[in-house]
């Protein structure tokens, strides 16, 4: 396996996938840019096609399959990034056409999926299709950053692995920082820069619902960043899980006690299904106006929580 620490724990899980033969037929690496995601995914790949693997799990570099691999040449192999700002239909489509056929050369014919959260949705239908019916000798690998542009659909039929960004000993060493939070689900969190944005997003959005500040007042924060739909899903998914005692992040555990006082379990769990209700509604648009939807979405708030301004 390769010695870089970020993806060789993901490297020995699929390693031992293989040689119990349960590799999944897709998979979905999800991860914030530079975590190794795609490194990781060219390494399966490559050790897939590999005659003659090294003892460390590598692909050899020196076979016949690897020397076409190298070039990019490998006739089972087939990569898909965006052309432009989306991946389209068409490009799907030559997935399930290459899916379709009989390997050449390899017991597998693989693809990966280069930045797969930038598909349009007739693309997404159409790779949904190719996921619903596999082959046997297929193998799918999908790399995004945001799973929530993905159709729920598509991440239900692949075996999800998020990729976590390395911890550096400073943080270590200080686990009230930003960027120590547990954001398993939300890879970009990583970034420390964009964990402290977070932070502020989580004040501005929980001063609107529990002490009812203007939508004014609030509208231009959470429109400043390009993660507030899934930060907005993730603020009221932990809202759920501490209302109800179950596991959360430590952000969501230090509003539970004005939760369950100012709105109660009821109004929090129509606050949760609201902004699940809206993420999905955008994603049947391939493009929306994000300022008229969240004002939108924040007027319906109102109506749940009795607002008033």
């Amino acid at each position: 396996m390769t010695n870089t620490p970020n993806i060789s724990q993901y490297q020995q899980q699929f390693v031992s996938q293989i040689a119990q033969q349960k590799l999944p037929h897709a998979l979905l690496l999800v991860g914030h840019q530079h975590v190794g995601k795609l490194a990781l995914a060219n390494w399966l790949v490559s050790l897939l096609a590999c005659l003659t693997p090294t003892k460390e799990h590598n692909a050899c570099g020196q076979c016949k399959h690897c020397l076409l691999v190298a070039q990019s040449t490998f006739p089972d192999i087939k990569h898909i990034a965006p052309n432009g700002r989306n991946i389209g239909v068409d490009e799907i489509r030559q997935v399930s056409n290459f899916i379709e056929k009989t390997p050449l050369l390899s017991a597998y014919k693989s693809v990966v999926i280069e930045d797969a959260d930038k598909m349009t949705v007739a693309a997404s239908n159409a790779l949904l299709k190719t996921l619903e019916e596999p082959t046997d000798d297929s193998f799918l690998i999908l790399v995004a950053q945001d799973i929530n542009a993905l159709l729920p659909t598509i991440v239900s039929r692949c075996q999800q692995v998020f990729i976590k960004a390395p911890i550096h000993d400073e943080q270590r060493t200080d686990q009230n920082k930003p960027s120590a939070l547990n954001s398993s689900h939300l890879p970009e969190l990583s970034d420390e820069e964009i964990a402290t944005e977070y932070q502020a997003f989580i004040a501005a959005f929980s001063a609107f619902v529990f002490e009812q500040k203007p939508i004014n007042k609030v509208l231009p924060i959470l429109l400043a960043t390009p993660h507030n739909w899934r930060w907005l899903e993730k603020i009221s998914s932990d809202w759920q899980r501490a209302i109800n005692g179950w596991e959360t992040a430590s952000d969501a555990q230090l509003i539970t006690k004005q939760a369950c006082e100012t709105l109660g379990k009821d109004k929090l769990w129509q606050l949760y299904q609201l902004t699940v209700s809206c993420i999905q509604h955008q994603k049947t648009f391939i493009q929306s106006n994000d300022q008229f939807e969240m004002e939108k979405y924040l007027t319906q708030i109102k109506t749940i929580t009795n607002h008033e301004e």
